[in-house]
């Protein structure tokens, strides 16, 4: 049975939150990983009540270090507020199992390899994890040990790895998931939407044109966004960082404009609702959508599948068919083929090149690494013409934020 649930866990948040205030906990400056460790230690120890259990111990870490970014450090953007919840039940999860598993943890601090060697032990063994489940834990725990300075105690995921469970999740497509792709008709799906409501219909169009995430495309506000009918300016929900589209085709010219007539006509700025908060307008377009049978079971979609179609038809313009459709790797030099995945992942908001495999399929050959220099403002004023020739649209510049993959890129 699996243990570290959500329910069965207090929520000491507020009284771990008084406790910090209480005892200053405010790491020096200029520490190295073990001098934060051993300095944790102490902090804990000599202020923390003697009555403090695990699950505060735990939570005053994760309130104090959870903004920190993968190597314990922060900068100009702390880590995402949805990571750091993730993270937060994924230990959780961790220390509680360990206490069914005998392992008495009082203080999190104490945390050793043999400890997460019994935790990887039990997942395998019980078989009610998925590989990616026991990869996503894994990491929590490794960011949690580079927090207080324990480096190394989490080995590599493929250390963990049995010839029965080698642990390994593809981070490529391994299917066409555009609505083209499944058969289904996007100007008919978007018009039956429009009948049911015209916001969600609004939204699907911004997603289609200019491949916006569903929550990009509920917080849009096409009258300050879409400028001179030349970019789109989206401050995305990762972290809150803008990025900017480059409209390339008349189809999306005609989409902005379109958009801004709509948006003229709404009590709202945004592609929402009067009254609704955000959780609430996710709720409705979810509700229109499987209304309209936009779902895996019934159409074989669903609407992320928009921004697939999106990724698909900017490489097909500069001259690479996506592998999910057909294309080899040898329509064109590797160079090129990787310009060709950095723009595109730089259109949907992404500073990893690679992650463009997660929409287009893999060629079976690695994308090259990222430079460790900063762009040129050449690269940034690469469009498509300056891939293919051929192609017929204005060119624009591109700059991108990263960011990861939230819950309704799941749906």
């Amino acid at each position: 049975m699996k243990t570290g649930s959500k329910a069965s866990r207090p929520a000491p948040s507020a009284v771990a939150r008084n406790v910090a205030a209480a005892v200053n906990f405010e790491t020096p400056t200029g520490l190295t990983r073990a001098q934060r460790y051993a300095w944790t230690s102490r902090k804990l120890g000599r202020d923390m009540p003697a009555v403090a259990t695990w699950h505060w111990r735990l939570d005053l870490l994760v309130n104090w270090y959870g903004s920190f970014r993968r190597d314990g450090t922060k900068g100009v953007r702390d880590c995402a507020h949805e990571t750091r919840v993730q993270r937060s039940s994924r230990l959780f999860m961790c220390f509680e199992q360990l206490w069914a598993l005998g392992y008495k943890v009082q203080d999190p601090l104490n945390l050793t390899g043999a400890h997460v060697d019994a935790l990887v032990k039990c997942w395998i063994e019980e078989k009610q994890y998925s590989d990616s489940t026991i990869t996503n834990r894994l990491s929590a725990l490794r960011v949690f040990c580079d927090w207080v300075g324990k480096v190394g105690i989490v080995k590599g995921t493929h250390e963990y790895a049995t010839p029965e469970r080698p642990l390994k999740r593809s981070g490529s497509a391994d299917r066409d998931k555009s609505w083209s792709g499944n058969g289904v008709d996007v100007e008919a799906m978007v018009e039956k939407v429009f009948k049911l409501d015209d916001v969600v219909g609004a939204q699907l169009v911004a997603m289609s044109a200019f491949g916006l995430r569903a929550r990009e495309a509920r917080m849009l506000e096409p009258l300050l966004c879409i400028q001179d009918h030349q970019v789109l300016l989206i401050k995305g929900p990762k972290g809150g960082l803008s990025r900017v589209v480059p409209i390339e085709t008349e189809q999306q010219r005609q989409s902005a404009r379109w958009l801004k007539a709509f948006a003229e006509k709404q009590p709202v700025p945004y592609l929402g609702w009067r009254g609704r908060n955000l959780q609430q307008a996710r709720r409705r377009m979810y509700y229109i959508l499987e209304k309209a049978g936009i779902t895996v079971d019934e159409s074989g979609v669903t609407a992320h599948g928009l921004r697939h179609e999106y990724v698909h038809n900017s490489m097909i313009r500069m001259g690479l068919i996506p592998a999910v459709k057909g294309g080899t790797k040898d329509q064109m030099p590797t160079e090129r083929r990787d310009l060709v995945f950095r723009y595109a992942s730089r259109l949907t908001g992404h500073s990893r090149a690679s992650i463009t495999c997660a929409y287009s399929g893999s060629f079976h050959k690695a994308v090259a690494p990222e430079p460790t220099t900063p762009y040129s403002a050449a690269f940034y004023s690469l469009t498509p013409q300056a891939l293919n020739p051929v192609a017929d649209s204005p060119a624009q510049s591109s700059t991108a934020n990263d960011g990861e993959q939230d819950d309704d890129e799941k749906k």
